[in-house]
């Protein structure tokens, strides 16, 4: 487990990474999660009408 000021700099890292990805590189996952999202929504329809 990390400490919570260990966390954020974690997460300060991640962001900094992030931020300087291409918009390309952005806008594809972007994309993917919208899609990851749908399908994930599309399987829990199909396991309630079951």
């Amino acid at each position: 487990m990390h400490t919570n000021v260990e966390m954020q700099a974690l997460l300060v890292d991640t962001v900094r990474r992030k931020v300087s990805y291409p918009l390309r590189k952005k806008v594809t996952l972007g994309i993917l999660g919208g899609v990851a999202i749908s399908l994930g929504f599309l399987a829990a329809i199909r396991a309630m009408h079951h």
